[in-house]
């Protein structure tokens, strides 16, 4: 969870005294369970974009976190600030500061109301109701729209310099596995950072489910091989239990 990251301490502060065998659990950010779903107990880089974006490195026992620095500062890339930058792309066009796009009409057909009857909306929807309309921007952009286009670059542009920094901290090849919504939702965006990234990293798509990486870790910690096996039959047993509550 990213509060293990923000919040260093307080998960086990506040689940410690209530768990059994509390000493067997271990509280990290998704990177690590991220870089552990594509790669295995390995070192390796992940990418994360989806409502918020960071990268994540893990050198030997160390993981460290690159970009992300709170949900509210240090997202770009991100599905919230593709979506706040939409929606502010259809105000600044209704206000005349900005140019026509047709990111007004995609963001009122999501809404279902015109935009600017919806601020008390937005405001209470918050930072996951915002992020949903990140999508307004891969439909404009494929209409041809500039200012969906502007956008979607920036926000490659973005994700691409977290791949520069895990190559400047890392000094040698590596993989770097990408996951999140909008990289699962939108493949052309996988596509578009990827061709940002540097020759030293080697991208790969998430198609696991992250929580099979905490299982992974769990195996490591055991001292139990993690095999294809295990993830294969993971995998089909997590899909039947969700299928069945």
């Amino acid at each position: 969870a990213g509060t293990a990251d923000y919040f260093p301490g307080r998960l086990e502060k506040e689940l410690y005294p209530i768990l059994p065998q509390a000493e067997h659990i271990r509280f990290e950010g998704d990177g690590g369970c991220l870089i552990a779903a594509g790669l295995g107990h390995r070192d390796g880089v992940c990418l994360i974009s989806g409502t918020g974006s960071s990268l994540f490195i893990r050198k030997g026992q160390q993981l460290k976190l690159i970009g992300g620095w709170s949900p509210w500062i240090d997202t770009e890339g991100s599905g919230y600030t593709m979506g706040r930058e939409a929606i502010l792309a259809a105000y600044r066009a209704l206000d005349g500061r900005g140019p026509k796009t047709v990111l007004y009409d995609l963001i009122q057909e999501q809404m279902g109301q015109k935009p600017e009857l919806m601020v008390p909306q937005i405001a209470a929807g918050g930072r996951p109701y915002i992020a949903s309309f990140a999508r307004t921007v891969f439909a404009g952009r494929k209409l041809g729209d500039s200012e969906a286009t502007r956008i979607y670059d920036h926000a490659v542009l973005r994700l691409g310099e977290l791949v520069w920094a895990g190559h400047r901290e890392l000094g040698k090849p590596f993989q770097v596995v990408m996951g999140g919504g909008l990289f699962a939702a939108f493949p052309e965006f996988f596509e578009s950072v990827k061709a940002r990234c540097p020759e030293t990293a080697t991208p790969i798509l998430l198609t696991q489910r992250p929580i099979l990486g905490a299982a992974v870790e769990a195996l490591y910690e055991a001292g139990v091989e993690d095999t294809q096996t295990f993830r294969d039959t993971f995998t089909r047993e997590y899909q039947r239990i969700v299928s069945t509550n």
